[in-house]
């Protein structure tokens, strides 16, 4: 129950994060990732350009990001295929 509660909030600072404008980059940091096709990505981050997902890998450096930390929680970025 306590990780569909952080999942919810995960997904709600999501949906605020994209009504914002799209300036700027975002990573989202050390988040547990699930993936279509490469599975569950532990400590991961995703970096966020022009609203896009621009990469996803361990240890991304932020530059001058604004850094979200999803330490113990879940991340779903785009589960559809477009």
């Amino acid at each position: 129950m306590k990780t569909l509660i952080s999942l919810f909030f995960l997904i709600l600072l999501m949906f605020s994060v994209s009504a914002q404008s799209d300036s700027g980059d975002i990573l989202i940091d050390n988040g547990t990732i699930l993936t279509v096709t490469n599975g569950v990505l532990r400590g991961s981050d995703i970096l966020i350009r022009d609203g896009k997902i621009h990469k996803i890998a361990k240890n991304i450096k932020p530059g001058n990001a604004r850094v979200i930390d999803a330490a113990g929680l879940y991340v779903l970025p785009g589960i559809i295929d477009a």
